[in-house]
């Protein structure tokens, strides 16, 4: 009886150093994988010429028939979001330029979502040139 006590212990204590042990080799939740930079710079970038193109190219060239804001305010909403998870890449971390940079890049775009509701080409064009002077003060600091 002593011995099946003694083993019962053993097991529960064994099963628990694993499931502690388990606890810090995984990654926790939120940093299973941090996003990759290159990733995250590739996206914003894609999303940027979509807004260089429906609010300055389609229009002026007249290639649509009226400017399509609705276009501008979904890849603007798409840069926040990036915009908020950039600084959680792992070139990232720690790097405080970064999270004030990130953070403005969120405002801009968010501002340039907002404009693109006015569904005013002046305001909207305005806007997007901040978001550009974010993305060029940023890439001055030589990020990339």
């Amino acid at each position: 009886m002593r011995f099946h006590l003694v083993s019962g212990r053993l097991v529960r204590l064994v099963a628990l150093a694993a499931f502690v042990l388990a606890l810090i080799v995984s990654p926790m939740k939120g940093d299973a994988q941090a996003p990759e930079a290159g990733d995250l710079m590739e996206k914003m970038d894609a999303d940027f010429v979509a807004l260089v193109k429906a609010a300055l190219i389609a229009s002026v060239q007249e290639l649509v028939s009226e400017t399509p804001y609705g276009t501008i305010e979904k890849h603007a909403k798409s840069i926040v979001a990036t915009a908020k998870i950039l600084p959680r890449a792992e070139e990232f971390r720690g790097d405080n330029s970064m999270l004030v940079f990130s953070r403005q890049l969120e405002s801009a775009a968010s501002a340039l979502a907002k404009a693109a509701k006015t569904k005013k080409i002046d305001t909207t064009a305005k806007a997007l040139l901040a978001v550009h002077g974010v993305c060029v003060r940023c890439h001055e600091e030589a990020r990339f």
